[in-house]
Protein backbone atom coordinates (compact mmCIF):
# COMPACT_ATOMS: atom_id res chain seq x y z
CA UNK A 1 0.00 0.00 0.00
CA UNK A 2 2.79 2.42 0.88
CA UNK A 3 5.92 2.99 -1.22
CA UNK A 4 9.09 1.34 -0.05
CA UNK A 5 12.60 2.75 -0.11
CA UNK A 6 15.27 4.26 2.10
CA UNK A 7 12.79 6.73 3.65
CA UNK A 8 10.19 4.14 4.67
CA UNK A 9 9.96 1.18 7.02
CA UNK A 10 9.33 -2.06 5.16
CA UNK A 11 6.22 -3.65 6.67
CA UNK A 12 4.28 -6.79 5.83
CA UNK A 13 1.16 -5.58 7.66
CA UNK A 14 -0.28 -2.37 9.09
CA UNK A 15 -0.92 -3.19 12.76
CA UNK A 16 -2.46 -0.97 15.37
CA UNK A 17 -4.10 -2.02 18.62
CA UNK A 18 -5.29 -4.97 16.57
CA UNK A 19 -3.87 -6.58 13.46
CA UNK A 20 -5.17 -8.35 10.38
CA UNK A 21 -8.07 -6.02 9.59
CA UNK A 22 -8.67 -4.74 6.06
CA UNK A 23 -7.05 -1.48 4.98
CA UNK A 24 -8.67 0.61 2.23
CA UNK A 25 -6.98 3.19 0.01
CA UNK A 26 -8.02 5.01 -3.14
CA UNK A 27 -7.19 3.27 -6.39
CA UNK A 28 -3.66 4.13 -7.51
CA UNK A 29 -4.75 4.71 -11.11
CA UNK A 30 -6.24 8.05 -10.06
CA UNK A 31 -3.69 10.77 -10.93
CA UNK A 32 -5.67 13.59 -9.29
CA UNK A 33 -3.23 13.64 -6.37
CA UNK A 34 -0.26 12.13 -8.20
CA UNK A 35 -1.47 8.67 -7.14
CA UNK A 36 -1.35 9.62 -3.45
CA UNK A 37 -4.51 8.36 -1.75
CA UNK A 38 -6.39 11.24 -0.03
CA UNK A 39 -7.80 8.84 2.57
CA UNK A 40 -6.64 5.63 4.26
CA UNK A 41 -9.17 3.69 6.31
CA UNK A 42 -8.50 0.63 8.45
CA UNK A 43 -9.92 -1.39 11.32
CA UNK A 44 -6.74 -1.91 13.34
CA UNK A 45 -7.32 1.09 15.66
CA UNK A 46 -3.97 2.77 15.05
CA UNK A 47 -4.83 5.71 17.33
CA UNK A 48 -5.17 3.44 20.36
CA UNK A 49 -1.78 1.85 19.67
CA UNK A 50 -0.15 5.29 19.37
CA UNK A 51 -1.95 6.79 22.39
CA UNK A 52 0.05 7.89 25.41
CA UNK A 53 -1.26 9.20 28.71
CA UNK A 54 0.00 12.28 30.52
CA UNK A 55 2.26 10.11 32.69
CA UNK A 56 3.90 8.56 29.63
CA UNK A 57 2.15 5.20 29.69
CA UNK A 58 0.20 3.46 26.95
CA UNK A 59 -3.41 3.26 28.13
CA UNK A 60 -4.51 0.55 25.67
CA UNK A 61 -3.25 -3.00 25.41
CA UNK A 62 -2.01 -4.12 21.98
CA UNK A 63 -3.46 -7.48 20.94
CA UNK A 64 -2.08 -10.06 20.29
CA UNK A 65 1.52 -9.01 19.64
CA UNK A 66 2.25 -6.83 22.66
CA UNK A 67 5.12 -4.35 22.61
CA UNK A 68 6.55 -5.59 19.30
CA UNK A 69 3.20 -4.93 17.65
CA UNK A 70 3.12 -1.43 19.16
CA UNK A 71 6.55 -0.70 17.68
CA UNK A 72 5.31 -1.82 14.26
CA UNK A 73 2.27 0.41 14.73
CA UNK A 74 4.58 3.37 15.38
CA UNK A 75 6.53 2.50 12.24
CA UNK A 76 3.32 2.36 10.25
CA UNK A 77 2.49 5.83 11.61
CA UNK A 78 5.86 7.16 10.44
CA UNK A 79 5.26 5.62 7.00
CA UNK A 80 1.83 7.22 6.90
CA UNK A 81 3.21 10.69 7.61
CA UNK A 82 6.03 10.26 5.09
CA UNK A 83 3.55 9.06 2.47
CA UNK A 84 1.30 12.08 3.04
CA UNK A 85 4.19 14.55 2.92
CA UNK A 86 6.33 13.16 0.11
CA UNK A 87 3.95 11.02 -1.94
CA UNK A 88 5.60 9.62 -5.04
CA UNK A 89 8.54 12.01 -5.22
CA UNK A 90 11.01 9.24 -6.15
CA UNK A 91 8.77 8.04 -8.93
CA UNK A 92 8.39 11.58 -10.28
CA UNK A 93 12.15 11.91 -10.81
CA UNK A 94 12.18 9.38 -13.64
CA UNK A 95 9.22 11.06 -15.33
CA UNK A 96 10.69 14.56 -15.62
CA UNK A 97 10.21 14.83 -19.41
CA UNK A 98 6.54 13.86 -19.10
CA UNK A 99 6.07 16.29 -16.22
CA UNK A 100 7.59 19.13 -18.23
CA UNK A 101 5.42 18.20 -21.20
CA UNK A 102 2.34 18.38 -18.98
CA UNK A 103 3.42 21.79 -17.70
CA UNK A 104 4.19 23.10 -21.20
CA UNK A 105 2.13 26.09 -22.41
CA UNK A 106 1.27 24.49 -25.76
CA UNK A 107 0.08 21.03 -26.70
CA UNK A 108 2.95 19.13 -28.28
CA UNK A 109 5.66 21.49 -27.04
CA UNK A 110 9.01 19.78 -26.70
CA UNK A 111 9.80 19.15 -23.02
CA UNK A 112 12.80 21.46 -22.98
CA UNK A 113 12.77 24.62 -20.87
CA UNK A 114 16.10 26.18 -21.86
CA UNK A 115 16.27 27.03 -25.57
CA UNK A 116 18.99 28.71 -27.69
CA UNK A 117 19.20 32.38 -26.82
CA UNK A 118 17.67 31.76 -23.39
CA UNK A 119 20.66 30.13 -21.72
CA UNK A 120 21.06 30.26 -17.97
CA UNK A 121 24.22 30.58 -15.92
CA UNK A 122 23.17 28.49 -12.93
CA UNK A 123 20.75 25.61 -12.37
CA UNK A 124 19.66 24.39 -8.95
CA UNK A 125 18.02 20.97 -9.39
CA UNK A 126 16.26 18.89 -6.76
CA UNK A 127 18.15 15.66 -7.39
CA UNK A 128 18.55 13.62 -4.18
CA UNK A 129 20.41 10.92 -6.16
CA UNK A 130 23.39 11.58 -8.42
CA UNK A 131 21.94 9.99 -11.58
CA UNK A 132 18.85 12.20 -11.33
CA UNK A 133 20.96 15.30 -11.88
CA UNK A 134 21.99 13.95 -15.31
CA UNK A 135 18.42 13.01 -16.23
CA UNK A 136 16.97 16.38 -15.21
CA UNK A 137 19.79 18.37 -16.84
CA UNK A 138 19.12 16.62 -20.16
CA UNK A 139 15.36 17.07 -19.83
CA UNK A 140 15.78 20.80 -19.19
CA UNK A 141 18.22 21.20 -22.07
CA UNK A 142 21.06 22.54 -19.92
CA UNK A 143 24.29 23.17 -21.80
CA UNK A 144 27.83 22.31 -20.74
CA UNK A 145 28.44 25.89 -19.62
CA UNK A 146 25.71 25.85 -16.97
CA UNK A 147 26.85 25.54 -13.38
CA UNK A 148 24.60 22.82 -11.96
CA UNK A 149 23.93 22.74 -8.22
CA UNK A 150 26.82 24.98 -7.12
CA UNK A 151 25.31 24.85 -3.62
CA UNK A 152 25.73 21.09 -3.51
CA UNK A 153 22.02 20.56 -4.13
CA UNK A 154 19.94 17.94 -2.38
CA UNK A 155 22.98 15.68 -2.17
CA UNK A 156 24.45 18.12 0.37
CA UNK A 157 21.20 18.74 2.28
CA UNK A 158 17.73 17.36 1.58
CA UNK A 159 15.45 18.65 4.36
CA UNK A 160 11.93 17.27 4.22
CA UNK A 161 9.25 19.67 2.92
CA UNK A 162 11.67 22.45 1.92
CA UNK A 163 14.37 21.00 -0.36
CA UNK A 164 12.57 22.33 -3.44
CA UNK A 165 12.07 25.75 -1.90
CA UNK A 166 15.78 25.88 -1.10
CA UNK A 167 16.61 25.34 -4.78
CA UNK A 168 14.65 28.48 -5.65
CA UNK A 169 16.32 30.45 -2.86
CA UNK A 170 19.79 29.31 -3.92
CA UNK A 171 19.08 30.35 -7.52
CA UNK A 172 17.88 33.77 -6.40
CA UNK A 173 20.93 34.20 -4.17
CA UNK A 174 23.27 33.63 -7.12
CA UNK A 175 21.51 36.41 -9.02
CA UNK A 176 21.49 38.82 -6.05
CA UNK A 177 25.20 38.24 -5.48
CA UNK A 178 26.00 38.97 -9.13
CA UNK A 179 27.31 35.46 -9.82
CA UNK A 180 24.58 34.83 -12.41
CA UNK A 181 22.26 36.82 -14.67
CA UNK A 182 19.73 34.02 -15.23
CA UNK A 183 19.09 30.85 -13.25
CA UNK A 184 16.69 27.93 -13.35
CA UNK A 185 15.30 26.24 -10.23
CA UNK A 186 13.68 22.81 -10.20
CA UNK A 187 11.63 21.10 -7.50
CA UNK A 188 9.62 17.89 -7.26
CA UNK A 189 6.53 16.60 -5.51
CA UNK A 190 5.92 17.68 -1.92
CA UNK A 191 4.86 20.68 0.16
CA UNK A 192 6.50 24.11 0.22
CA UNK A 193 6.92 24.87 -3.49
CA UNK A 194 7.93 21.35 -4.50
CA UNK A 195 4.97 20.49 -6.70
CA UNK A 196 6.87 19.52 -9.86
CA UNK A 197 7.97 23.11 -10.36
CA UNK A 198 10.47 24.58 -12.81
CA UNK A 199 11.06 28.34 -12.78
CA UNK A 200 13.53 30.65 -14.50
CA UNK A 201 14.81 33.63 -12.53
CA UNK A 202 16.47 36.69 -14.06
CA UNK A 203 18.09 39.78 -12.59
CA UNK A 204 16.74 43.22 -13.45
Amino acid sequence: MLPSGDAFYLLQDFPGRYTGATVWVQRDQDRTNDSVSPVIIGGNDWGAAWAMSADGNNPYAVIPGGQRQRILAYRFGVNLVMYALTGNYKGDQVHVPAILQRLGPLQGTEPVVIRPGQEVDVAELHAPFAHQELIISEALGLGDGVSVNPSGGALAANPMMSAGLIRIGESAQRIWSGEADRAVAHATSGPCLQQNLVCVLEGV
